[in-house]
């Protein structure tokens, strides 16, 4: 069962997205900084970064997956 199977079919509350930050499955659980229910949520294990997004349409989607955090936003033009 993966994580989008237990996430509830909504954004997260504080509650929740805390009780998600204390779980030992990731090293990190990071969200956006909107206010309100947590809808966008970034998973980090092992050097690796999955993102999820929660809309009505979709419910909770990869944004991406697996990406190593050492190259999350390569950069856009050569210098």
């Amino acid at each position: 069962m993966g994580i989008k199977d237990v996430l509830p079919d909504r954004g997260l509350t504080d509650n929740e997205f805390r009780q998600l930050q204390q779980q030992d499955t990731y090293d990190a659980v990071l969200r956006d900084d909107q206010g309100g229910l947590a809808t966008f949520l970034f998973l980090q294990k092992d050097g690796t970064e999955t993102g999820l997004h929660y809309n009505e349409e979709s419910g909770w989607h990869y944004h991406h997956r697996d990406k190593d955090l050492d190259d999350l936003h390569p950069p856009t033009h050569d210098h």
